[in-house]
């Protein structure tokens, strides 16, 4: 059986999304083997398709780097696609011994490889189609993750009713859609239970909106559940609110419903929701200064935050 090694060492969206060019590696019976940043290993560990998982820790950067190469190159991958376009990981790739690379034409080191893959940013094409480009898969197969029987457990004492999940916090304050936007989430909501979602470094921020809503119905759950236990309690909520961050791709591998609120950064871009039940909202105002960056930024560089201006319908 031929070894495939996938290397994607961004952030938490990007790893959810990459596991649909595992699925599509696996479909052509290939071993399948991925790299990723520490802390998204947990997207891969229960993987039945993935063979084995190498992690980077990018406090150790080098040194973890220099490890891993060595690892890579005893094992000596038939194929290797690498997702990330930047410096470090070309050069790992480069230096990897893999007996095919593939890796997209804009990569910072793409003159160096011979087998180069388009990266198409236009108008209705997802991330996801990109990363078949990549592994040359014709159909689009979607992003899926795989929580443990454990992870099932510990949400059971929160699904005994009908809820909705909450995830407003974002790295980017720019995508972080305004709280009169969540707030008016909750007031559609308040005679169900609401449970905000996000990491331990988010506990105070959703504390600090759970106790000016003061509403009973809503508990900040950020701290207490593992990402994996996150997307399990998202897919059996009735709805999922969430901005254009990581939350989001958690609902499209679970297929969970999602109201997704997209503010300084546009579809176009391919990173939208993959979900059945996917609702997008966006300000209705045709501003020429969105999107302001791929990214989103820190602040509004205008200062209004006019793309932060959505309306939520009544449900």
């Amino acid at each position: 059986m031929k070894k495939a090694l996938l290397i994607q060492t961004a952030f938490i969206g990007d790893a959810i999304l990459a596991t649909s060019a595992v699925e599509a590696l696996a479909q052509r019976g290939l071993e399948v083997h991925v790299l990723v940043r520490k802390g998204n290993e947990i997207f891969y560990s229960n993987h039945p398709k993935v063979h084995q998982v190498l992690v980077w820790d990018k406090k150790n950067k080098w040194k973890s780097w220099w490890s891993l190469l060595q690892q890579v190159r005893a094992v000596k991958f038939d194929e290797l696609y690498l997702v990330q376009r930047y410096f470090t990981m070309s050069l790992f790739a480069l230096l990897s011994k893999a007996t095919t690379k593939w890796v997209y034409d804009q990569s910072v080191l793409a003159l160096l490889f011979k087998n180069l893959v388009p990266y198409q940013m236009m108008a209705g094409k997802h991330e996801v189609d990109r990363l078949m480009d990549l592994v040359h898969c014709d159909v689009r197969v979607l992003p899926k993750i795989y929580p443990s029987v454990e992870d099932e457990r510990m949400i059971e004492s929160w699904t005994k009713q009908s809820f909705v999940t909450l995830s407003p916090s974002s790295v980017w304050e720019t995508k972080r859609a305004p709280e009169a936007v969540w707030k008016a989430v909750v007031d559609r909501h308040m005679n169900q239970p609401i449970y905000l979602l996000g990491g331990p470094g988010d506990v105070a921020f959703l504390n600090g909106l759970k106790e000016k809503w003061n509403n009973p119905s809503v508990q900040v759950l950020a701290g207490q559940l593992s990402l994996m236990q996150s997307a399990v309690l998202m897919s059996k909520a009735q709805m999922n609110y969430v901005n254009d961050s990581g939350p989001l791709h958690l609902c499209s591998a679970m297929n969970a419903p999602v109201t997704a609120f997209f503010c300084s950064t546009v579809l176009d871009f391919g990173f939208g929701p993959l979900s059945d039940n996917a609702l997008v909202l966006e300000t209705t105002e045709e501003l020429p200064c969105r999107p302001c960056g791929l990214h989103g930024k820190r602040a509004c560089p205008r200062g209004d935050f006019a793309c932060g201006q959505i309306h939520v319908p009544q449900i």
